[in-house]
């Protein structure tokens, strides 16, 4: 019995096993790629610096990849559930496997069952400059035009503003500041705070006035277009009062009961250039000055007005008020500081600060404490109602633009008219440069030939050096603040030059270490120098001056020959071969000019016409040039003949760059960046990076590498 059991089993199972084999023997079928990646790490000789992923639409794989990549043989990293990857007749390993791309590359993946699936991988290349990052840049900002400055009671909150920047707030008497970019860019001519430096209050020139409730944080546009030329508060921030400061004294004065949001034109003062105006804690006593008239009071919150005559008919500046209204100073433009203890009624003239060309003066709430500011002048202040004043050394002598004080007169806040925020806390004794406030005006930018090292310069500010294609950057502040025009770099970004433009008074400045250490070159001369050019070693250096000559260097820097041959002109840029032996200038206003023995002799070419020249680029070789004017120039024969590039527009072009082909440009002007592939002969709006005040760009000897900084801004951007 169990015999002829076994045998039945025996049968069925393999009656199972020859009838049914797919459950036994079943194989695979999945053939799919999962993804598809250029990784960074395995492809950074190719110019991949981040990692490249594919997009899996179907059987259809797109990958983008950064512009100037070399495509020819990428290794790509997949995933796949198939059994087997080919290209061909070449199996693949993810990670290992090395393809040319330069058209679509077809993977034939296998399954289990021998099943196939094609997957087209296709590439997709950036456009040149179509995708920028900001890097930021850090270390102290550059010197910026400074308008107005206010303060909290108690000397905590400051609040400033720049014209043609932004509005800046400090919540630590001035020791860092942040950037208010929701303020925007403007022409901002002044501002005000409430006693909390909670409500703020800013004009701008032929703009609206702008009001704040959150210290800074957001803004509102408020009032009308005006010339807005003096803002004051009440301690409430409830009580607002504005002047506008028409050179054609049609201006009036307005006031806001609601923090500004609805406003009143007070037409009983007349018609006049406003300058100053002042406000009493509680905003009912008001003091208003007008440029070439005289002192104006209210005490009905500037619904009526009294013309006080007492102290003149003057250039008015600024007036400041004490906290009940009764003390007043004011102070005239080319002349002296005036107070008054009632009201305004009558009015000392206080000679001793001496005739200045006095722009602002704040007051303490009681009155006592006073402190002014100039032109070309010390900070002055008085602890007596302005019976005396102390001239304060410590800030130095400075164009003074404006002043502010907390209400005990211990915390002070001066704003130089163009420069530096400064603040003191002992009623002006000492006093402290906050260059973490403002802008900064990037002049100058250059890049070593593999686009790593990078090296800026600041107007009014110091020399930045990256090492890592601007991803981070370092202050160079041993070669000290200076007027920085241009900078310049060898191919490996080792030897650096730079030029101080100011006034005549600047120098030429040589590093060999990359930017660490710097060589005050004095050979050349103090000159107002402009623009700056090196060859590919580093050891030809030629440099322009406006106002002055060509000169050039053959020893790093060290020393300097003038070459007259080109004559003296408003030279605004020059730029060099690789080897140091032909050179390209222009001139504001003139031609351009190009020498072929390292810029001993020169040609003038007259055929790009009589421009004013701003920026020119040579290629490596020297026989493709670049120029900027109203228009891009382009001349592929060293300069012999020129070609007016106008697709790109007439534009206030301000720099150019190329690539060591000279098929890649890279231009920028006060809008956007544009960049074209064909040495000019088309052109690609490039708007990631923004509408800005560009001015200075470079690139990497291979165009793929951009770096471009503006006017106005504190970071400078980079492609990709």
């Amino acid at each position: 019995m169990h015999g002829k059991l076994s045998t039945i089993l025996l049968t069925l199972v393999g009656f199972i096993f020859f009838a049914c084999p797919s459950l036994v023997n079943q194989s695979n079928s999945e053939k799919d790629i999962v993804s598809f990646c250029f990784s960074a790490a395995l492809n950074s000789g190719a110019g991949i610096t981040n990692d490249c992923d594919g997009v899996v639409a179907g059987t259809a794989i797109s990958v983008t990849v950064p512009y100037g990549t070399d495509i020819s043989a990428l290794v790509a990293t997949f995933t796949t559930t198939g059994d087997k990857v080919m290209v061909g007749d070449t199996i693949q390993v993810s990670g290992v496997t090395a393809n040319d791309f330069t058209g679509p590359v077809i993977y034939t993946v296998t399954a289990e069952d021998g099943s196939t699936k094609d997957y087209t991988v296709s590439l997709v290349s950036i456009a040149l400059g179509s995708s920028w990052t900001e890097r930021v840049v850090p270390g102290a900002r550059g010197a910026s035009s400074w308008k107005s400055i206010a303060s909290s009671e108690d000397g905590k909150k400051l609040a400033a503003v720049a014209y043609d920047g932004y509005v800046y707030t400090s919540t630590d008497s001035g020791e860092s500041w942040t950037e208010r970019i929701s303020s925007g860019s403007r022409a901002w001519t002044c501002i005000t705070s409430s006693a909390d430096g909670v409500i703020l209050a800013a004009g701008v020139y032929a703009g609206p006035i702008y009001v704040s409730t959150d210290s800074g944080a957001t803004w509102r546009a408020r009032a009308g277009s005006r010339i807005w030329s003096d803002i004051s508060s009440s301690a409430a921030g409830n009580k607002l009062v504005a002047v506008v400061g028409s050179t054609t004294k049609s201006g009036y004065i307005y006031t806001s009961t609601d923090s500004g949001t609805t406003w009143t034109e007070n037409t009983s003062s007349g018609l006049g250039y406003w300058r100053g105006i002042a406000s009493s804690a509680d905003g009912t006593r008001l003091a208003a000055v007008v440029n070439g008239g005289y002192v104006y009071t209210s005490t009905d919150s500037g619904a009526t007005w009294t013309e006080c005559t007492s102290a003149g008919d003057r250039v008015w500046k600024s007036v400041a008020s004490s906290a009940d209204g009764t003390k007043l100073a004011a102070v005239v433009n080319g002349g002296h500081i005036y107070t008054s203890t009632d009201g305004g009624a009558s009015w000392t003239e206080r000679t001793s600060a001496g005739l200045r060309y006095w722009m602002d003066i704040s007051s303490s709430a009681d009155g006592t404490k006073q402190t002014a500011v100039a032109c070309s002048s010390y900070i002055c202040s008085s602890t007596d109602g302005g019976a005396t004043w102390t001239e304060h050394t410590s800030a130095g002598l400075k164009d003074w633009g404006s002043i502010a004080s907390s209400t005990d007169g211990a915390h002070m806040a001066a704003a130089e008219g163009w420069g530096y925020i400064y603040t003191s806390p002992d009623s002006g004794t000492n006093w402290s440069q906050r260059a973490s406030a403002g802008m900064r005006d990037w002049r100058g930018i250059d890049s070593s030939a593999d686009g790593t090292r990078l090296a800026a310069v600041v107007y009014g500010g110091c020399i930045y050096t990256s090492a890592d294609g601007g991803i981070s950057w370092l202050e160079r502040s041993s070669v000290g603040y200076r007027s920085w025009w241009a900078i310049t770099s060898s191919a490996d970004g080792i030897k650096l030059a730079a030029v101080d433009g100011y006034l005549d008074e600047g120098y030429i400045y040589t590093s060999a270490d990359g930017g660490s250490t710097w060589s005050e070159r004095t050979s050349s001369g103090s000159r107002s120098w402009w623009a700056i050019t090196s060859s590919e070693d580093g050891t030809k250096l030629a440099a322009v001056a406006i106002g002055g000559y060509i000169y050039t260097s053959m020893d790093s820097g060290a020393s300097w020959t003038e070459q007259t041959s080109a004559g003296s002109r408003s030279w605004r840029t020059i730029d060099i071969s690789a080897d140091g032996t032909k050179l390209a200038a222009a001139a504001w206003g003139s031609y351009i000019y190009t020498s072929t023995d390292s810029g001993v002799s020169w040609t003038a070419r007259r055929s790009a016409g009589l421009r004013n020249w701003t920026n020119i680029a040579i290629s490596a070789d020297g026989t493709k040039l670049a120029a900027v004017a109203d228009y891009i120039h382009t001349s592929t024969d060293s300069g012999g003949t020129w070609t007016e590039r106008t697709s790109a527009g007439s534009r206030v072009w301000w720099s150019i760059a190329s690539s060591a082909d000279g098929t890649v440009l890279a231009a920028v002007s006060s809008g956007y960046i544009y960049t074209s592939t064909d040495g000019g002969a088309s052109w690609t709006e490039c708007t990631s990076a923004g509408s800005r005040d560009w001015w200075c760009i470079t690139s990497s000897s291979d165009g793929t590498k951009l770096v471009a900084g503006p006017l106005r801004y504190h970071n400078v951007f980079t492609s990709p």
